[in-house]
């Protein structure tokens, strides 16, 4: 019996126009795959996994301006869960689809202000909790990064809460708001914040 030849896969360092790839290639030495790295002409740089010359599979991707993504990708979108840097100070931890925030995540300022909840196609969409910095909480329904629905707004210093109905991150419709300390309390209507239409103030 004659033994049959096998093709090995390659290692190789290709330089293409605007980017530097070292790593496998397949039998015929056309597609990326498996493990590699890919270097930019700007400074960008991917270091990972690849699959029909995408990246496919964990890796890491930073900018040149040093924003980072790390997690699962598909196709060259991060997909699945991974975890965003950017050099503002910025951190996002959670579920991606397609390179935007989508599903379960938590995401963190410089400043020390979190939000944590659902997002979809890269905004705060469904219910979440945003905590500033200063002790000032809301807990609610979102829509596109603004509170819209129904939420309850906690002031920083623990004297005043409001439980109602917002949009556009403003009070708007019916909620009830009340002063702890000196026991004031109104419940009806609101619009862009103030007091406006039927109420009971006590």
């Amino acid at each position: 019996l004659k033994k049959k030849k096998l093709k090995k896969e390659k290692k190789v360092q290709e330089n293409i126009k605007n980017y530097t790839y070292y790593g496998n290639k397949d039998n015929n030495n056309s597609l990326k795959k498996d493990f590699g790295i890919q270097i930019w002409e700007n400074g960008s740089k991917y270091c990972g996994y690849f699959k029909n010359d995408k990246s496919n599979g964990f890796g890491k991707f930073i900018d040149n301006n040093n924003n980072c993504m790390a997690g699962n990708f598909f196709d060259d979108k991060l997909r699945g869960f991974g975890i965003y840097s950017c050099n503002n100070g910025t951190t996002y931890i959670g579920e991606w689809d397609n390179d935007l925030q989508d599903g379960i995540g938590i995401e963190y300022w410089k400043d020390g202000s979190v939000y944590e909840g659902q997002f979809n196609k890269g905004k705060k969409n469904g219910i979440g909790v945003y905590r500033w910095s200063n002790g000032t909480k809301y807990q609610g329904e979102w829509i596109n990064n603004y509170m819209s629905g129904y939420g309850i707004y906690s002031f920083s210093n623990g004297t005043k809460i409001y439980y109602g109905e917002w949009d556009n991150n403003m009070m708007n419709g019916i909620g009830e708001f009340i002063w702890k300390n000196d026991k004031r309390y109104y419940i009806g209507f609101f619009k862009n914040d103030k007091r406006n239409g039927f109420g009971i103030f006590y």
